[in-house]
């Protein structure tokens, strides 16, 4: 088994794809590390194992093509690996080392920066170079539209009922029956890329607040609660200016990918689209909800003595040793200068120094009378696609992808699950029961892979403070844009 860490020669003459989207690379998603010393970790036990059919491929390839461990931002983190001295390292090896064996198949991780930009050519040449793609899920949606995507639902002996995919990303992925992504416990990015809150532990007990853990236990962990302790942590230390040397309730993020409160509306139960009974994609992004949330936030958001986005932070700051804006607001929210911030468990690592700590905590409901915790994926995290070549194995892949899935859910899920993020970051007993339901509790958005145009109205509105007026100008092209997407879908052969 090894790692393959070059592009094949066939593209290097080959001119580059336009880049569809330009702001996934700058936002400050850093790799998740794991410490240099190995923990045990004991392999999840099965009373009985699946039965999986037999056979034997001759020791040929097995190929991901995908973004590197090494990339700054959404990195293909866990597929193959050269060093086992680490735990993850070692549950890497383990896994593969099992899936080759039982099928006779050398796992190749063959990395790429930007896999989409280079995915058309590879089949339009006829050569089928690799098995499955893993890259940025918004980056891939003009492959599917354009017919270089495989449906996942004509692949034989996968189940995605069974634990080890995520029957969430089935259902709410598939558009005209065809399934062109979807996740799986092979790679991470799903946990690492799901956003929700991190609190500031010291600023909790210096200002005396409730602690979101008991909040949550209660049922009043509500937007309104959560807006409550923003207003009520806010100090300039003197100097009359309002900037990150200051303290404030919440550091957040702007713009329509990841802005803050594009996430925290789906945490109050908006859904951007939906399916209709006949399988029909239907907008449901605007409603008097979703004018309330809006509302709600932009009043406490909107004032610079309770928030402060990262480009404020950065203004005018020595950010010598960051390596972006990101990292460097996030060192504030270290250092005790921010009581929330919101993001993904890649950057946990950030704060493992924090004293007494940071928590977690679910993304806060509308309400006390919703029934579940929601939270949405980052919009440029990794997901699974298969390419269309002609000739691709398509009954191995499906045999190979179900087995490797299987025991990547009893290996190096539980390894980064129990033991880097829970023992070695969040350390709070109580912040492993958030993670288990936040992990319980993603939404997909089918509206993030085809178009930006329904966040790009609702970002745009909330920062114009008149979100009415520009979702009456936008919604019957938004309507437009989504029935031609649902009717190319439909029509691919």
């Amino acid at each position: 088994m090894k790692a393959t860490r070059k592009l094949l020669a066939a593209l290097l003459a080959v001119p580059t794809l336009i880049t569809l989207f330009t702001g996934c690379a700058k936002n400050g998603n850093d790799p998740v590390t794991s410490d240099s010393a190995k923990t045990d970790v004991t392999t999840s036990p099965a009373e009985t194992e699946p039965e999986f059919p037999a056979a034997d491929y001759g020791k040929t390839k097995f190929t991901v093509y995908g973004r590197g461990d090494g990339e700054a931002s959404y990195p293909g983190l866990y597929i193959d690996t050269e060093d086992s001295s680490d735990t993850m390292g070692h549950k890497t090896r383990e896994r593969n080392s099992i899936v080759e064996t039982k099928y006779n198949i050398d796992i190749e991780f063959t990395t790429d920066p930007n896999p989409y930009k280079n995915v058309s050519k590879f089949i339009d040449s006829g050569d089928s170079e690799f098995d499955l793609i893993l890259d940025r899920r918004s980056m891939l949606n003009s492959l599917a539209q354009s017919g270089y995507l495989k449906d996942f639902n004509t692949l034989e002996h996968v189940d995605f009922t069974k634990p080890w995919w995520d029957a969430n990303c089935a259902r709410d992925y598939e558009v005209a029956g065809k399934l062109f992504f979807m996740a799986n416990d092979i790679s991470v990015s799903n946990l690492a890329g799901t956003r929700f809150l991190y609190f500031n532990k010291a600023l909790i007990e210096k200002n005396q607040l409730e602690s979101p853990y008991d909040l949550v236990h209660q049922n009043k962990w509500t937007i309104d609660k959560m807006l409550e302790m923003v207003k009520a942590v806010n100090v300039d230390n003197g100097d009359g200016v309002w900037n990150g040397q200051d303290v404030y309730g919440f550091l957040a993020e702007t713009g329509s990918a990841n802005g803050t409160v594009i996430h925290m509306l789906v945490g109050c139960g908006i859904k951007y689209t939906e399916k209709a009974e006949d399988g029909t994609i239907v907008c449901n992004a605007y409603n008097e909800k979703t004018l309330a949330v809006v509302e709600k936030i932009y009043d406490v958001f909107e004032n610079q003595t309770c928030t402060l986005t990262y480009q404020k932070c950065a203004e005018g700051a020595d950010m010598s040793g960051f390596a972006n804006k990101y990292n460097y607001g996030r060192s504030l929210f270290a250092s005790d200068h921010f009581l929330f911030v919101q993001n993904g468990m890649s950057i946990s690592d950030q704060f493992k120094e924090m004293n007494p700590g940071f928590g977690i905590a679910p993304n806060p409901k509308y309400n006390e009378d919703q029934e579940s915790y929601y939270h949405k994926m980052d919009k440029y995290a990794l997901i699974w696609a298969i390419p269309n070549f002609k000739d691709l194995d398509t009954e191995r892949l499906g045999i190979v992808m179900e087995y490797w899935a299987y025991q990547s859910s009893r290996t190096v899920m539980p390894a980064y699950y129990e033991v880097v993020i829970k023992f070695r970051r969040a350390t709070d007993p109580n912040a492993h029961e958030m993670l288990d339901i936040i992990k319980g509790s993603i939404r997909y958005d089918i509206s993030e892979l085809f178009t930006s145009t329904i966040t790009d109205v609702i970002w745009n509105g909330y920062a114009s403070g008149n979100l009415a007026s520009r979702w009456a100008q936008s919604k019957d092209a938004i309507n437009v844009s989504i029935d031609a997407f649902y009717n190319k879908i439909k029509d691919l052969g």
